[in-house]
């Protein structure tokens, strides 16, 4: 969740297409990629683009054990949604 908050809040810019495919590891630490098809936050599509992004990621990781919740990611960002 770190690497999204730098990704959404601190570059403002949004995936689109996140998933547990488009997250590396690099050094023990999450990396992004596979960001061609990113937007800026003020995207007419930008919220709908994010809403599928939390999605994709809460429901891949509770698939890999790890609970968390849409609303859970959207807390931790921030984001009022």
């Amino acid at each position: 969740l770190l690497e999204m908050d730098r990704f959404i809040n601190k570059s403002n810019l949004i995936h689109g297409d996140l998933s547990t495919f488009n997250i590396m590891n690099f050094n023990q630490n999450p990396v992004i990629i596979d960001v061609s098809q990113s937007v800026v936050r003020d995207h007419p599509i930008a919220k709908e683009l994010l809403l599928r992004d939390i999605k994709n990621i809460s429901t891949e990781f509770s698939k890999l054990g790890v609970q968390t919740s849409e609303s859970k990611i959207k807390d931790y960002l921030n984001l009022k949604i």
